[in-house]
């Protein structure tokens, strides 16, 4: 984010549908795993995943949940099952 052409580094966030998405497209990444791993446990059990986990530890979890994030990593979990095909050819 930025504020009079200063970029704010203490909000960067790694986005759990970014992380979904990468890992199911190169599942054998070392860096798309690692990113997986930071991000599978981000999850409400009665509203979604959460949108993602900030950089910096002081500010935990972004906690917000919104449709766009879940509909993406469903949809990456949906190709990893169908053996990393996508729904249309």
């Amino acid at each position: 984010m930025k504020i009079h052409n200063f970029a704010n580094h203490y909000l960067r966030f790694v986005s759990t549908k970014a992380a979904f998405s990468w890992f199911a497209l190169m599942p054998n990444d070392p860096y798309t795993k690692t990113l997986r791993d930071f991000a599978q446990n981000l999850a409400d059990k009665n509203r979604g995943y959460l949108s993602g986990r900030y950089e910096n530890h002081k500010l935990g979890v972004n906690a917000s949940v919104d449709v766009n994030t879940n509909a993406i990593v469903l949809e990456s979990l949906l190709y990893k099952a169908r053996g990393r095909h996508p729904l249309a050819d």
